[in-house]
């Protein structure tokens, strides 16, 4: 029987016996290789050309269920696909959603706009006391490393955030993705907002669309218990 089969999803699995052994691949590239790993590895050791990079490694472990290799100089011949990626820059929509409740937490999901296939990097700034509780988000100079595949449509995580008196939230002036924010907070919280109006009446979740440059400032307080 084959060592060897191609699932649904298009992706080679490779039949072995328990034990460590060399696996060989070869074929074109075009500055660009994606390797899944849809059941992890516990350690992954690479030796890359000098102008080739790797992202989703660190420390020799997987920070998500793939790598992508990348050629750093750009080739002289670029392929079909290359030329449709430079027609159609990547573009994301993030939304943050924050809830303040004993523990304050941070819901960020990052869902692809364009183009409708090919692998999207890009670095998310951090909101201001947010720890990402993911170990598949790489975080580097605070800011998270965002990577989807190429045919993955959306990516979430969450992150615990710092309880504060007062939280800014800004829209990037970025080419590569747009922001929604949303609110929960339970009666614990009294919370106040300036800057731009949300979509909804109060009462339920606060959302806001900001557009690049926009801001809101949240001033946050535990109500006072009265006496009597």
């Amino acid at each position: 029987s084959q060592a060897y089969r191609q699932d649904e999803q298009g992706l080679l699995w490779l039949a072995l016996p328990a034990g460590r052994h060399t696996v060989r691949m070869q074929g074109a590239s075009s500055g660009q290789v994606t390797l899944p790993f849809p059941l992890g590895a516990p350690n992954v050791q690479l030796e890359l050309p000098a102008d080739w990079q790797v992202q989703g490694l660190r420390d020799g472990r997987l920070s998500g269920r793939e790598l992508l290799l990348s050629q750093t100089k750009a080739a002289d011949v670029q392929t079909t696909a290359e030329q449709h990626r430079q027609r159609f820059p990547s573009f994301v929509q993030v939304e943050r959603q924050l809830e303040l409740r004993t523990e304050w937490l941070l819901t960020t999901t990052v869902t692809r706009v364009a183009p409708e296939s090919g692998a999207i990097r890009l670095s998310l700034p951090l909101l201001a006391g947010e720890s990402v509780l993911s170990g598949e988000i790489e975080v580097r100079n605070q800011q998270a490393q965002v990577v989807l595949a190429a045919d993955q449509q959306q990516l979430s995580w969450q992150s615990r955030l710092t309880p504060q008196a007062e939280l800014t939230l800004s829209a990037a002036d970025s080419s590569e993705y747009a922001e929604r924010w949303r609110l929960l907070s339970e009666p614990i919280w009294q919370v106040d907002y300036q800057g731009l109006n949300p979509l909804n009446q109060p009462g339920d979740a606060l959302t806001w669309q900001p557009r690049a440059g926009e801001t809101v400032s949240l001033s946050i307080a535990s109500p006072i218990a009265a006496h009597g």
